[in-house]
């Protein structure tokens, strides 16, 4: 619980004590600004920074709240001296005027580890002077318009310096240029400050705004945003609630690698809200970084897509996605996942609209797609909805490894598998159900996954 300290009209301290019961909380300290102040200048302290030599340190955040709103967020213990100014301010913060009254630190706890006991010390000091501004940003470039719908390459999912990543926005940007990407989405931890310079440096890739919520028992992306949003779940609000606001707003709203193991090496990073066990959710991120590490499929990926498969068959609707949630560059031969979706042009909502529509494949390479012949006439790929009955499914690919293998999947069991390095595509029919759905996988000879469509939904379905 923090205790107050000596407080004087440019000073403020505060002190106090955290233990375990304290992890998952938000500590709460309310200080005033006088004015004519031109810049805030926040520091933390706290010992032990972890249990012992070598241990998984604490992990606490600071985010600060004006009179007039949230001013952000840095999820990132090696920061812990955050300074706001009205033309500049830390990564992970917003620039803007000081305004005189209220101001609010929440430290929020994310991990303390036995045996708690962690000593902390909080100074903010309001300092008459201004920052100078920073450097002016390029005027964002026109987003590429298209005059026919295509397939468009990019990344989800990925954090920089505004968060715990390594990479300032520029080194994303120009890594996603050289990934060959059409467009690239910011989602660093609970902030949203670094989405202006990700639009003004983007040129001709498509940008994505968002925001990666990282709560205490879960993780989600809200796509199509370039405002701070409220990431917190305390009484009285419920994660279903919170669902629900973002897709009001427009956002699309994933659930993050649902099945990533948890505290204390990532904690909060499993999906724990029983009341959106999918609910409302209506996108899932099912692929979340490589799919092989140290040469074994990692685990989390695997019981997500077990998990996916588990909603489908219990009639939810949904769109699989994949991120690479890139933190920093990826070795030399490291396949990290991307999304191709189809849109009607390379821009942000069109992009948006597609995801949601289904149309998109999840791949670390190969392109992929699923197209379907209804016996009634009608045709489409995937994420389309079709009548029961019988139907031709067309999986159609490019840029396979030998040894690969294509699988078609009609509710979770394999109704076609072939080698996939001796053609492009290959034809099938079968008869669907009142309620069903298919869609195709490419596989590599270690059984690990190159690259998946969304299904395709047959019957009747929500």
């Amino acid at each position: 619980m923090p205790m107050t300290g000596d407080i004087s009209q440019r000073v403020q301290m505060f002190a106090g004590r955290l233990g375990v019961a304290d992890q998952a909380s938000h500590v709460v300290h309310d200080f005033a600004v006088a004015p004519g102040t031109g810049t805030l200048r926040i520091s933390l302290a706290h010992s032990p920074g972890h249990p012992g030599e070598g241990k998984v340190a604490h992990q606490l955040s600071i985010s600060v709240y004006g009179p007039d709103g949230p001013r952000g967020t840095r999820h990132n213990a090696a920061d812990q001296s955050p300074v706001i100014s009205r033309a500049a301010a830390s990564p992970g913060y917003m620039p803007g005027a000081i305004e005189p009254g209220a101001w609010r630190v929440e430290i929020d706890v994310h991990r303390i580890l036995p045996p708690g006991e962690v000593d902390y010390r909080l100074e903010i000091r309001c300092d008459p002077d201004e920052l100078p501004a920073a450097s002016a940003l390029p005027e964002p470039a026109p987003q590429q318009q298209q005059s026919a719908a295509g397939w468009f390459r990019g990344d989800l999912h990925g954090h920089t310096h505004h968060s715990d990543g390594a990479m300032s926005v520029a080194e994303y940007v120009a890594y996603a240029q050289s990934r060959g990407q059409d467009f690239v989405s910011l989602t660093d931890h609970n902030t949203a400050s670094g989405l202006r310079e990700l639009d003004a440096l983007a040129g001709t890739m498509a940008a994505i705004g968002g925001v990666e919520l990282t709560t205490f028992h879960g993780h989600a992306l809200a796509l199509g945003t370039r405002d701070w949003q409220e990431w917190r779940i305390t009484d009285g609000r419920t994660m279903a609630q919170s669902v629900c606001a973002h897709m009001a707003a427009g956002h699309v709203f994933v659930i993050a690698h649902p099945m990533q193991h948890g505290h204390p090496w990532c904690t909060g990073c499993t999906w724990a809200y029983a009341d959106v066990w999918p609910g409302p959710a209506r996108h899932v991120e099912v692929w979340n970084g490589p799919w092989m590490r140290e040469g074994a499929e990692a685990l989390h990926n695997v019981l997500g897509l077990k998990l996916y498969h588990h909603w489908l068959m219990a009639g939810h609707r949904l769109v699989a996605t994949a991120g690479s949630d890139l933190h920093r560059p990826w070795q030399t031969g490291v396949r990290a996942p991307q999304m191709g979706i189809r849109a009607e042009s390379l821009s942000e909502p069109a992009l948006l609209a597609g995801l949601q529509r289904g149309h998109a494949y999840l791949t670390s390479g190969p392109e992929l797609r699923l197209d379907v012949h209804h016996s009634d006439g009608t045709t489409g790929i995937m994420g389309d909805l079709f009548a029961a009955g019988k139907a031709r499914l067309t999986p159609v690919w490019s840029a396979v490894a030998e040894g690969s293998e294509l699988r078609v999947l009609v509710d979770s069991e394999p109704v076609l598998t072939c080698a996939a390095d001796s053609a492009m595509s290959v034809s099938l029919d079968h008869v669907f159900g009142a309620r069903a759905w298919a869609l195709a996988e490419l596989r590599g000879p270690a059984n690990e996954l190159l690259a998946m469509t969304n299904p395709v939904f047959f019957g009747d379905w929500a």
